[in-house]
């Protein structure tokens, strides 16, 4: 079993490669780069996320208005929701 353990590790080891890293991070948010529309935001767990309030204007009216009919609480945004 070990010695399966330890082949396995090994592939794995050996296939990782540099590229892999830079692929994952051009895929984190830039979390340091904010503006007047977006800010930081701190879940319960711990997470921090970085909402843009510019993402709204993705929304169509009807997605708008179906979200404030149905989900949005008093003092939320759209992109509350998401975050």
């Amino acid at each position: 079993m070990n010695k399966i353990l330890s082949q396995a590790i090994k592939k794995a080891v050996s296939e990782y490669s540099s590229n892999n890293v830079e692929i994952i991070k051009e895929k984190r948010p830039d979390l340091f780069s904010l503006s007047d529309q977006t800010e930081l935001f701190q879940n319960s767990k711990g997470i921090t996320i970085k909402i843009d309030r510019t993402r709204d204007s993705n929304l169509t009216d009807f997605g708008k208005a179906t979200l404030s009919d149905r989900y949005l609480g008093a003092n939320e945004s759209f992109q509350d929701l998401f975050a």
